[in-house]
């Protein structure tokens, strides 16, 4: 699957507002010559889906009892289930999972701030 195609699985479109700033863990894994485009891709879109995820957390923080939102939260983690068996390959290489924990660590970082 390509990122445009994970993306629009998700429900997100290109007129989609990023919350957070595009982090430097984001940009240096798109030029990392030692990752192949399979992996930056799953890295992308990973980060979308992850700033995607967090913003339906925060509704859902603020109305636990919004069944729109929490439908969605449980279409998101669905499509990360599904995404698991790719992640758990990947992350036998030690350069994506440092990525991996960056990104991770910058878009929680930027959304507690």
């Amino acid at each position: 699957m390509n990122r445009k195609d994970f993306l629009r699985r998700l429900g997100l479109g290109a007129g989609m507002a990023i919350i957070v700033p595009i982090s430097g863990a984001f940009a240096s894994h798109l030029t990392d010559q030692a990752l192949d485009e399979e992996k930056k891709q799953f890295l992308s879109g990973y980060q979308e889906w992850l700033r995607h995820f967090h913003q339906f957390v925060e509704k859902r923080n603020e109305n636990p009892l919004d069944a729109i939102n929490n439908q969605k939260l449980m279409e998101l983690s669905s499509e990360a289930e599904k995404r698991k068996p790719l992640l758990e390959k990947f992350m036998k290489d030690e350069r994506f999972a440092q990525y991996f924990d960056e990104i991770t660590q910058e878009i929680t970082h930027a959304i507690r701030q």
